[in-house]
């Protein structure tokens, strides 16, 4: 399955079960780049229009974990808040701003 894919899947994913909270999933690393091998991981930033606490980590977490038994996958996820992303400390670390530049955005 195109990687592409996967990434929309878990966001509708994320979306179906947390209520919209997802603004945006962006793929970055080997495999937005085109030079992942076949087991490599799929780094993914998601972006939420909430807070970022425990418990929706711990959601998000348990949702990406679906996908990679179902895809036979791993999905190194980073979540950060909108806000955080465009005002925080947080967001200016080089991983997101990365993900920002070069990633695919879905």
């Amino acid at each position: 399955m195109e990687p592409d894919l996967i990434i929309k899947e878990l966001k509708d994913h994320l979306n179906h079960h947390l209520n919209n909270i997802v603004i945006e999933v962006i793929l970055f690393g080997s495999r937005a780049r085109g030079t992942a091998k076949n087991d490599s991981d799929y780094d993914v930033v998601i972006v939420i229009n909430t807070r970022d606490d425990r418990k929706v980590r711990k959601q998000i977490n348990d949702l990406c974990y679906d996908l990679e038994l179902k895809y036979n996958i791993f999905l190194d996820n980073q979540v950060i808040s909108k806000d955080e992303l465009e005002y925080g400390l947080r967001g200016k670390h080089p991983v997101f701003r990365l993900a920002i530049k070069e990633g695919i955005h879905i």
